[in-house]
Formats: C-alpha cells, structure tokens, sequence
C-alpha cells in the first residue's frame, strides 16, 4: 500500500446520548485539528480523513485531545484505503490472526483476474458520453475493455467486456451503476414538464 492513498481514524465515542458531549468534542476536534484532514461524525462516531499518515496523526492528536477536555473515552481504529478491494483496511490496532487470515483471503480473492460483460442502457443520445465515462474509469482502474454499442430508436444498449483483478472489475461496475443512475437523473430532468 502506498502512502498517497487515504487514511482513516474512526473513533467510537462513548457519549452515546449524550448530544452536548458529543458537539462540545466535535467543535474542540475542529478547533485543535487545524488544516491537513477532513473530520466529520454520524452519531457517536467521528471520522477523520487524511492523505498522508502525517496528516492523520495531527488528526488523532486533536481528538485524543477533545476526549481528555470532555473526560470522555473512545475506540479509536486506523485504516487506510486499499484499491485492490475497494474498501478500508485497518492496520491499527493490529488485526488478530483470524481478522488477518479473512482479509488476506479477500485480497487473494480481489487479486484474481477474471472477465464479466456488464450490460447498460442509455438514452440514445447519452449512450456515448456513458462509454466515454467507462472507457475513462477502466483507463483508471487498469483494467482491459472492450465496448460494443447497439443504437435503437430511442435508445442505446452498451455491453462492457471488462478483464483484470475482480476488486478493480467489481469497482468498475459500481461505476457503470453509478454512471446509470447520474444520467437517468438528467433525463429525468430534461423531460420534465
């Protein structure tokens, strides 16, 4: 894992009811953090995002910091993002060697190549900026691709023929999901009265 990819603090506040608690410790992480991260909270946990371990750690220093003015306690988990999987790894505290075993599996898993032909349907004038935005995405992903488009009436049907890791090809396919969903939402409001 590389070090320009993100990091990750999580930290499991026990306040959990306690919204005074929770805000006086989420404006004293805004205050003592300064710039070099992006923390954010979804109830009684707060969330720190930083591109460098560095970063990460002033973000740490700053809600360690928060729960010792608010006399407050928290399950704090460090991980960093792995492309190959699409999702968090933690790498502090350690994982246990079951924990370690089940997330080498997944790795060796995403690692294996394999080719799956995903099928969209477009508008027929937004079928090519669709290809466009994959063509990009699998350019990104490193992954092979080959596109054949079907134009119709009205619409256009797109079959992407993806090959590489099943991590990058699973990612790939939340994107063309994604991209299906950003561009009905612009039909949608093209026609709308």
């Amino acid at each position: 894992m590389s070090d320009d990819q993100d990091w990750r603090l999580q930290a499991e506040l026990e306040v959990a009811g306690n919204d005074d608690a929770l805000e006086a410790i989420v404006r004293d992480v805004d205050r003592l953090d300064g710039e070099g991260s992006l923390v954010t909270h979804d109830g009684a946990t707060l969330f720190a995002y930083a591109a460098s371990p560095e970063g990460l750690a002033t973000a740490r220093g700053a809600i360690e910091q928060a729960l010792r003015n608010a006399s407050a306690e928290a399950t704090l988990v460090t991980s960093h993002w792995d492309d190959r999987i699409g999702d968090w790894l933690q790498v502090d505290p350690p994982l246990d060697s079951a924990a370690l075993a089940e997330t080498e599996a997944v790795l060796q898993d995403a690692a294996q190549v394999e080719t799956r032909t995903l099928v969209a349907t477009a508008g027929r004038y937004s079928g090519d900026s669709v290809e466009d935005a994959m063509r990009a995405s699998a350019a990104e992903l490193g992954l092979e691709l080959t596109v054949k488009q079907q134009k119709h009436l009205l619409t256009s049907q797109i079959a992407f023929t993806v090959t590489g890791p099943r991590g990058r090809v699973d990612q790939f396919a939340k994107g063309l999901h994604a991209e299906g969903l950003a561009m009905f939402r612009a039909e949608a409001r093209v026609f709308e009265p």
